[in-house]
């Protein structure tokens, strides 16, 4: 899993995953999944806040 990453999507925060960490992340690998979740944190940051009125 280590290798997988190339320096390309890396560094690029909105580039696209690679095709073997979401294979890897759906076979239930930790490291994989980890990468996803932080690759997509500050997304589903933003999708759980929620706008309060006064």
């Amino acid at each position: 899993m280590t290798g997988m990453i190339d320096a390309n999507t890396k560094d690029n925060e909105r580039g696209l995953l690679p095709y073997p960490i979401i294979l890897a992340a759906n076979k239930g690998d930790p490291e994989a999944m980890k990468y996803i979740i932080l690759h997509y944190g500050s997304y589903m940051e933003s999708l759980s806040m929620r706008k309060l009125y006064d």
